[in-house]
């Protein structure tokens, strides 16, 4: 993750996480051995480097700025997760213009990105319109007052087209995550309705 040294220095944090079973485990490049996947979430990256044009990171304080990509792979990380948004921010909650590097369009880009840099893709879905975590899970704008024989079909469609968007450009995820700190449940239902602070209905 991205941080600061003592003297204020943009410097890289690496982070180690995901540990899946062996048996749906592909080999993963860099050091990192199944059925450990080696990896960070970075999805502000393209916000933060101005989509790699500028950017700010080093290894250390009297570093060159490199590619935060690049300095990844060189330390043994090979996996690479971001998170999507069904339309950033289109319930008011959020600044599109800020959060717009989670919508389908620059997420595609940045699977081109890190494909370029030798790193695998994975594609955290979140199914709302900002962040979806144990306290928030919000329907997108687009799914609200759906039935939940429409609500089921609306999120198999788009997640379908969505993978299928991937795979169309040649970068299909390694994995992709169905939900975002689901504990509670997803896709919670309007105040006063079943569901609205967690639980599932049954689709």
């Amino acid at each position: 993750r991205a941080g600061r040294s003592a003297l204020g220095h943009p410097v890289m944090q690496l982070a180690w996480v995901w540990v899946v079973p062996t048996a749906v485990a592909r080999p993963v490049r860099h050091g990192c051995e199944p059925p450990a996947w080696c990896g960070v979430d970075f999805s502000e990256l393209a916000l933060e480097d101005a989509d790699g044009t500028a950017p700010p990171f080093r290894v250390s304080p009297t570093g060159r700025r490199r590619d935060a990509l690049h300095i990844l792979r060189a330390h043994g990380a090979g996996v690479f997760r971001m998170r999507l948004w069904n339309e950033p921010c289109a319930d008011g909650r959020c600044d599109p213009a800020k959060f717009a590097y989670a919508n389908l369009t620059n997420v595609l880009r940045m699977a081109r990105r890190v494909q370029a840099a030798n790193l695998e893709f994975v594609l955290d879905l979140h199914y709302s319109d900002w962040w979806a975590d144990p306290h928030n899970q919000r329907k997108p704008m687009a799914w609200k007052g759906l039935t939940a024989l429409e609500l089921r079909e609306a999120v198999f469609q788009w997640t379908r087209r969505t993978v299928a968007a991937f795979v169309a450009q040649g970068t299909a995820p390694l994995a992709v995550q169905v939900g975002n700190e689901i504990s509670n449940g997803m896709l919670w239902e309007e105040p006063g309705q079943p569901c609205t602070g967690g639980g599932k209905v049954g689709l």
